[in-house]
């Protein structure tokens, strides 16, 4: 039989996206999910159409969604979580999230219309967060988020 992995890494990485970052107690509530492709750990979440419902675009934005290690399998073969899934959204607390375009610690935080986490406030929409640690464009960073 062939090996299943012959190299492994030195180290773990230190966080991956949609995990949360503190113990500090957080606020996170559940949600169906209403669009069709589903939606990826760590993306923004909007309210949907019907309560208790989110969809990946919106106007309201929910909180960012945490990964879910026991997740089904996507019929797509991506990473997001499926359609009439429920999902967990941070409200309040620390969570580790991409960024669009280099980030610093303390920086405000914006959603971009692709869905994207940002500093820039330019075409952007703003929420209660701010970035924790500054990060590069495209890695994680510590976004610290604080809803209603």
């Amino acid at each position: 039989m062939p090996s299943v992995q012959t190299t492994y890494p030195g180290t773990q990485a230190a966080a991956y996206a949609g995990m949360q970052a503190s113990m500090s107690p957080p606020d996170i509530i559940n949600r169906t999910i209403e669009t069709a492709a589903g939606i990826a750990p760590a993306a923004p979440a909007f309210q949907g159409t019907t309560n208790h419902a989110c969809a990946a675009t919106g106007s309201v934005f929910l909180g960012v969604v945490l990964v879910d290690k026991f997740a089904r399998p996507n019929a797509a073969g991506s990473d997001n979580i499926a359609q009439g899934d429920t999902v967990s959204i941070m409200q309040k607390g620390t969570v580790w999230v991409p960024v669009s375009g280099a980030v610093t610690a303390g920086a405000p935080a914006y959603v971009t219309s692709a869905g994207a986490f940002t500093a820039t406030a330019t075409g952007n929409t703003a929420i209660k967060g701010v970035f924790e640690t500054a990060a590069a464009s495209g890695a994680l960073a510590i976004l610290k988020l604080n809803l209603p």
